[in-house]
This record gives C-alpha cells, sequence and structure tokens, in this order.
C-alpha cells in the first residue's frame, strides 16, 4: 500500500514537472513575441552582429539623409557658415501675379506675432500670446504678412528653421563629433553646399573606421563595407532625394564601432547586445525545456508500460487517426503563432497556444498507449486489418465444415465489396444527374445494407440466447437446453457446445451429489455401529464398578475407560448431528421464538461452568419481545455448541460478551471472548470439520461444533460469521426479525 502510494506521488510529481516545462516553454514563446515588433528581431535570432544589421544600417541611412537634409538648410538660413537674419529664405506670389520676399527676419517677427517663437535651445515653443509690434512701429515696418497663404509659407520656413538647429546638435556640427562622421559636398550651377562635422575624414581614412560608406555621383563611385542590399538602398534613397537630382556630390559617412562617444549608436548597440543575450537565454531555456518534456515523458512512459487502460483495446487505424488530427491541429496552431509574430496579432498568438494544448493532451495519451503495445508486443494486434486476417485464418483452420466457414466469410467479403461499389455508383450518377440509374443504385444499396443488418440482429439475438444460457450454468441453473436446429452457422456448433457442458454439469452434480450422500450414511452408519459397542462397555464398566473391587488401580482404570466412552459416545452424537446438518435432513418446525428468552436461559444453563472457568459474562440485550422464526431445538444447540466452545477455549479470569442488537430488519448475536491461545486459522478453517483452535488437542472436543452449528444455522435460513483476531474470538449470528 505504501509503494503504491509512494508511486502515485512520484508519478505526480512527474506529471506536474512534464507540464511545468510546458508552460515555460509558451512562456518563452511569449516573450519572444514581445521582442518580435522591433526590426533587429530577425537579425538577433540569426545571430548577425549590429554592425551587419538591418537597424544600423537603416540608422546609417538615416544620418547620411540628414546630412543632405542639413547641408540644404544651411545653404538656405548661412551666409558664410553663420546665419543670417537678413538673408532671403523664402517668396510668396499673390493672386495679382506680385512676388514677395521674405528675409529670416520677416519669419521670426511674424511667429513672434503669433505667438511661436524659438527658445534658448532653438526648439519651438507657443507663448501665452502673441507678441505685438513694438510702439511707434506697424506692421508694415517689420514687413509682416496680411494674408493667410503667405502665413503658412512663413510657418513652414520657421519649422525648417528648427529642424536645422536640430539637425545641427544632432550631427554635432561645430563640435566634437559622436560615433557618426561625416563629410559632404554638393556643386550645383547656384554655388557650393559643403557640410562637414570630422574635417579628418578623407577616402584613405575611412578603412580606420568600422563601418563606412562613400558615393561619388559624378565618377558612379561607391566604396562601402556594408552589405551589398544596403549599398543599395542607401543609394537609391540619395537618387530619389531632390536637392541632389541635379548637381555633383560627394558623401563621405563612417561610424567608430568602438561606441566610445555615447550617441544613438551607442544606445542602440547596448540593446541589440541585451536583446541577443535575452533572446539567447530563452533559446537556451527552450531548447531545456524541450528535453525536460522528453525526459519526463519518458519516465512516465516507462513507469506505467505495464498498466492497461480502456484505450489500450482501440483499434490502432483509430489511435493513428487521432494522433494524426491532433498533429495536423498542432501543425495548424504554429502557423497561427508564425501569423501572430508576423501580422503582430495577439489574438492569434493565444488562439495558437491554446490548441497546441487542446491537441497535445490527447496526442501524448495516444503515445503512452502505443508505447505500452509495443513493450506487450501487441502492437500489430491492435490493427483492425491484422485482427480480420487472424480471424480468418483461425476461422478456416479450425471449421469442422471448411466448406461453410469459406463461404461465410467470402460472403461478408462480397458485401463489402458490393457495398461500396453500389455507393460509388450511387455517388457518379448523382454527379453527372443521372437520376434513374442513381435511384436503382440506391435502391439495391439500401436492400443490401438491410440484409445485413437483419443477418446481423438474428445473429446478435442468438449470441444473447446463448449467453444467457451460460450464465445460468454459472449460477448452477443446468437441465435446461438450446435448440440448434433455430441456429445458424458457428452459433449452432457453439450452441451444441454450451449443451455438452450442459449435460457435464448435469452429471457432475449428479456425482457429487451421490458422493455427498454416500458420506452422509457413511457417517451415520459408523457412528450407529459406533453406539451399540459403547453402549456395552459403559455397561460393563458400571457392573465392574458395583463389585467393590478394592485395588485403587483397577478403579483408576474404571474411571479411564468411564471417561473415554462416554466421549465416544459424544463423538458418534456429534457425527450424527453434522451428517443431518450437511445434508438438509433436519425436520425442522418453524415457530415463533423470542430470542432474548433463549438467550437468558442457555446463559443461566452454563452460568455454573462460566464461574468455574473463571470467566466474567457481560450481557446487553435488547428490550424484549424480540422474536424470529426457527426451530427451538436446533437453535437451542447452535447456542449450546457456542457456549461450550467458549467454555473449553476461553482464557479463564477474562471477560465473555454476549450481545444482542437489532436493525430494521435483521437480530444480530454476537459472543466474543479471549482465546486461551492465539488462533493461527482463518475463518473458513476453523469451521471446517473436525479442526480444533487447540493444535496440540490436548483439550476435550471433536473439532464439530462450529461446522455443525454453522450448518444448523444455514438450516434456520440465518448467517453464522467468525472474525478470529490472535487472541480474540467473535462469531455472530444474523437471523430475519419478524414483526410482533
Amino acid at each position: 500500500m505504501f509503494d503504491k502510494l509512494w508511486n502515485n506521488r512520484v508519478r505526480l510529481t512527474i506529471w506536474a514537472l512534464h507540464f511545468l516545462c510546458c508552460a515555460l516553454f509558451i512562456g518563452g514563446i511569449f516573450i519572444l513575441y514581445r521582442y518580435a515588433g522591433q526590426e533587429s528581431f530577425r537579425d538577433v535570432l540569426r545571430r548577425v552582429p549590429y554592425e551587419d544589421s538591418r537597424s544600423f544600417a537603416d540608422q546609417m541611412m538615416k544620418d547620411i539623409l540628414n546630412v543632405v537634409n542639413l547641408a540644404s538648410l544651411s545653404e538656405k538660413f548661412e551666409t558664410e557658415g553663420a546665419v543670417d537674419p537678413d538673408k532671403t529664405v523664402c517668396s510668396f506670389t499673390d493672386e495679382e501675379g506680385n512676388e514677395q520676399s521674405y528675409t529670416l527676419q520677416n519669419v521670426l517677427d511674424y511667429g513672434r506675432s503669433i505667438g511661436i517663437v524659438l527658445d534658448s535651445e532653438h526648439r519651438l515653443v507657443i507663448q501665452q500670446g502673441p507678441v505685438t509690434a513694438q510702439e511707434g512701429e506697424d506692421a508694415a515696418a517689420v514687413g509682416l504678412p496680411g494674408e493667410m497663404d503667405e502665413g503658412t509659407v512663413l510657418l513652414s520656413t520657421l519649422y525648417q528653421l528648427e529642424e536645422y538647429y536640430s539637425l545641427k546638435k544632432y550631427l554635432r556640427v561645430n563640435s566634437k563629433p559622436g560615433n557618426f562622421h561625416y563629410r559632404f559636398v554638393l556643386a550645383y550651377d547656384g554655388g557650393l553646399i559643403t557640410s562637414v562635422n570630422d574635417s579628418r575624414l578623407t577616402m584613405e581614412s575611412l578603412n580606420s573606421y568600422g563601418k563606412f560608406y562613400s558615393l561619388d555621383n559624378k565618377k558612379d563611385l561607391t566604396v562601402s563595407n556594408l552589405k551589398a542590399r544596403y549599398q543599395d538602398r542607401i543609394r537609391e534613397s540619395l537618387s530619389e532625394y531632390a536637392p541632389l537630382k541635379e548637381g555633383i556630390y560627394e558623401i563621405l559617412a563612417a561610424v567608430n564601432t568602438d561606441y566610445k562617444e555615447p550617441d544613438i549608436y551607442t544606445r542602440e548597440a547596448f540593446e541589440y547586445q541585451r536583446i541577443t543575450r535575452l533572446l539567447r537565454l530563452i533559446s537556451w531555456m527552450g531548447a531545456a525545456m524541450l528535453v525536460g518534456m522528453l525526459v519526463t515523458f519518458g519516465v512516465i512512459a516507462v513507469m506505467g508500460w505495464k498498466e492497461i487502460h480502456s484505450i489500450d483495446s482501440w483499434y490502432m487505424e483509430l489511435m493513428l487517426f487521432g494522433e494524426g488530427l491532433c498533429g495536423l491541429v498542432i501543425l495548424w496552431s504554429f502557423s497561427e503563432c508564425r501569423y501572430a509574430f508576423s501580422a503582430r496579432s495577439f489574438i492569434d498568438l493565444v488562439t495558437g497556444a491554446i490548441l497546441a494544448l487542446i491537441a497535445y493532451v490527447p496526442m501524448m495519451g495516444g503515445c503512452l498507449s502505443i508505447f505500452r503495445r509495443i513493450c506487450h508486443r501487441k502492437f500489430l494486434e491492435g490493427f483492425l486489418v491484422c485482427r480480420a486476417i487472424r480471424g480468418i485464418r483461425e476461422g478456416l483452420e479450425n471449421a469442422n465444415d471448411r466448406w461453410k466457414s469459406g463461404t461465410r466469410i467470402l460472403s461478408l467479403l462480397a458485401y463489402q465489396v458490393v457495398s461500396v461499389l453500389l455507393a460509388m455508383g450511387t455517388g457518379i450518377t448523382f454527379y453527372f444527374h443521372h437520376w434513374i440509374l442513381m435511384a436503382i443504385f440506391a435502391f439495391f444499396l439500401l436492400l443490401v445494407q438491410v440484409w445485413y443488418l437483419v443477418s446481423t440482429a438474428r445473429g446478435t439475438g442468438q449470441l444473447k440466447t446463448i449467453l444467457l444460457r451460460i450464465a445460468d450454468l454459472a449460477d448452477g441453473k443446468v437441465g435446461e437446453k438450446l435448440d440448434p436446429s433455430t441456429m445458424d452457422g458457428e452459433m449452432k456448433r457453439i450452441a451444441m457446445t454450451v449443451n455438452s457442458l450442459d449435460d457435464s454439469l448435469e452429471l457432475a452434480v449428479q456425482e457429487r451429489t451421490r458422493s455427498e450422500r454416500m458420506k452422509t450414511d457413511l457417517i451415520a452408519n459408523v457412528s450407529h455401529d459406533l453406539r451399540t459397542p459403547l453402549t456395552s462397555i459403559i455397561s460393563y464398566v458400571d457392573l465392574i464398578r458395583r463389585e467393590n473391587i478394592p485395588n485403587p488401580k483397577v478403579q483408576e482404570y474404571l474411571r479411564v475407560l468411564d471417561e473415554k466412552a462416554n466421549r465416544m459416545v459424544t463423538m458418534a452424537e456429534a457425527l450424527m448431528d453434522a451428517s443431518r446438518a450437511t445434508s438438509g435432513n433436519l425436520k425442522i418446525r418453524w415457530e415463533r421464538i423470542d430470542l432474548v428468552q433463549m438467550l437468558q436461559q442457555v446463559h443461566g444453563e452454563f452460568q455454573e461452568r462460566m464461574e468455574e472457568k473463571q470467566l466474567v459474562p457481560i450481557l446487553r440485550m435488547v428490550d424484549p419481545p424480540a422474536v424470529i422464526l426457527a426451530d427451538g431445538k436446533i437453535l437451542w444447540r447452535v447456542l449450546d455448541n457456542l457456549y461450550t466452545n467458549v467454555c473449553k477455549y476461553a482464557k479463564p479470569g477474562t471477560q465473555v460478551l454476549i450481545e444482542l442488537q437489532e436493525t430494521a430488519h435483521s437480530l444480530i448475536y454476537t459472543m466474543k471472548n479471549v482465546s486461551a491461545m492465539p488462533l493461527k486459522l482463518s475463518a473458513d478453517e476453523l469451521m471446517e470439520r473436525f479442526i480444533r483452535g487447540d493444535s496440540a488437542r490436548t483439550t476435550e472436543g471433536s473439532g464439530l461444533g462450529l461446522s455443525i452449528a454453522r450448518s444448523m444455522t444455514e438450516q434456520l435460513h440465518g448467517k453464522f460469521e467468525l472474525f478470529p483476531d490472535g487472541e480474540v474470538f467473535r462469531v455472530r449470528l444474523v437471523f430475519s426479525k419478524v414483526d410482533v
């Protein structure tokens, strides 16, 4: 019991570890989904260094375009490398065709008039209200526009000015450059544009940086150590940029991959490495969880390979179909998860995980069943095809009438073939709309199915009749025969076999009855033959004792002879009682008996004898009357045997519990005592004939008392039970209660 409980605890622990591994594996998938939206996710999964990743190339391309944009804005707002407020930065043509030009100062004044100004860090901020012109100045003096279209142009220029300052700060112009270094030169009809944040950057020094890109559109020359696809993307982006379409330019850009300066490249490199380490940890944990799932699943399979479950009786075709269906569901769940990663759909990810779990549990149960069948060498036996082939072979080998057996097998095969052909014909004619032929095929298909159902129902009815007869035989009902003439084929053979079994059982019952009768007669005859000489011995012993022989030895011999002769008489009477009780020849006179009154009378008869044995009786009786239907003499003999047994074998100085209990329909009499010697025999052994609790046979008794008591109790339609437990001996009688 303890080993079984321990094994159950171990198995539950392993199951818990298995599903914990499954949960952690699914949790890792959800963590991967969290980072799948980042551009660098695929490069991280492929273990691409940050400098060769797409995110690095995109950032470098963005910075190159920022350089070109800054150069264009510098040309617009600067004069000799400094911002010039008096420089014309925009113009507007009104509806009448008049063109008006505006300086940078006009743009700033317009912004101040509408409440938008540049702060100390050159960022546009909105003030509490518009800033008006100073006293003595009007709008015309400062050149403020009066039309909204002009305002849109000026406001757009103001935003360009903010972008100029922002790009200049980001690219670190006129200050110590960050990790991104560049030099840009653009020559066009209107002049020359240059933008540089590192004057030491030349074609010769590019190789001293980690990653670089150089493009000279005049020579159509590209020099870079970026991947070819990234070079093409940067070149394509520059070719589509408007300021570069009409000029000759050269751009040199490089990134110091030592990341000595804190900027966006340093931050992205650090984040890229962090995600790389995290995904690498998740990958290792996922692999470990898969190994854990396989190991725990293997341990579960090995621990339970000896067990047999109901699923192991399923046909293997059905089992494999279910396994394949679960496999398809799991593949579908994988496709759902893949779509969730690409489309960033959390609902699809949850759906895929739930589908995988739903299909995984039955698939695992099927795998365990297949493993158990392989261990028990019953894998091929589970296939319906194999069972059919084996049945056909056994039918051909064991059938007495091979022709009939073969005809039956061929008829079943013909039924299958004809059914398939008729079903195919029905489907084909339905597809081509041949309704008359379809009706003919459907009619014959229905006819064949009805024939099969009728024959199957007939065989099932015959089988049920045979099974009922076999159940009757198991209950001991013999003499009833089946009629084989009403059965067909194998059922007829089985019915004849059951009839033969019925004859054999009936003969065996008759032989046993005759044997029991002979044993009973033998016991009765031996008992009767013993009583005649024993009576003579007792009479002659009494006559010799009357002679008053003075020799004390002779008197002792006479006493032993008298004692042994009386014991022999008692044993002979016990044999007669046992014979009558076992054979059922007791003549029972049924009468209503108050069991409480009879128990008190029997107890009074044995009270002195129990006092001599130093036994202390404890009586617990129900209130009278407690009436049962029995024979008073036989019931008295049963109780007499129980009391006699207690007086012979109970331990002196102990208590004897005598109890009568009442239930709704029964009266239960219980006698409990402590045996003088430990009882090493079971209850069934103690109630056998000539079995005594004293294995040394040093006490009185024939070993028939309990056997006689049980037989007599059963003749009175009662129940006799023994419960030996070491030194404690308990006997219980149960009788049906009769209403007063």
